[in-house]
């Protein structure tokens, strides 16, 4: 005679370890998370992706944007260098491929600002007004063409959108 168990989730009773019915619904919830991720990966290994990386490590020519907002000066080695989207792929995704939308960073200016961004709506917008920040010092300071000076149009669009509550704050780490 078999030994039933009730679910408790759906509160069905089943037998075995695992709820089939709750344990398939999580399953396919997993492969789709999955398959997002996977696909947005995969932009990153296209030869525009590398194309347009190298065209914001010249602009930016390797300085920590991130840590300019503070006025420190940073300049990293190509290996280090971490290019970041300043409105999140997710939020604003005509932009991925927007050179205005991207910034150099290093890896821990780039844990720092994720922190930030996951964090509450306030602490979203003093991440993006210090990276306002930095590009205007680097601007002002450090660029030596100002006709390749980053149009901040996007940066004040998507502040606008965090500050109205249109662009969703994700928890579940890196997009």
């Amino acid at each position: 005679m078999p030994i039933y168990r009730r679910c408790n989730t759906c509160h069905q009773l089943y037998t075995g370890k695992k709820c089939p019915e709750c344990s398939r619904k999580r399953d396919a919830k997993y492969r789709k998370r999955l398959k997002e991720q996977e696909s947005h990966k995969q932009n990153y290994h296209l030869y525009l992706w590398q194309k347009c990386r190298r065209n914001v490590m010249l602009r930016y020519m390797n300085y920590d944007i991130w840590l300019l907002g503070v006025g420190q000066t940073y300049v990293m080695s190509n290996e280090e260098v971490i290019v970041h989207h300043i409105a999140e792929r997710d939020d604003m995704p005509d932009y991925f491929w927007n050179i205005d939308n991207l910034i150099t960073v290093c890896r821990e200016s780039h844990n720092e600002i994720h922190a930030l961004y996951d964090g509450s709506r306030e602490e979203k917008l003093q991440a993006l007004d210090r990276i306002a920040a930095g590009i205007r010092y680097f601007n002002e300071n450090i660029s030596e063409n100002t006709m390749l000076g980053n149009d901040m149009s996007i940066l004040d669009e998507y502040r606008d959108m965090v500050r109205s509550g249109s662009a969703e704050i994700c928890k579940n780490g890196y997009r």
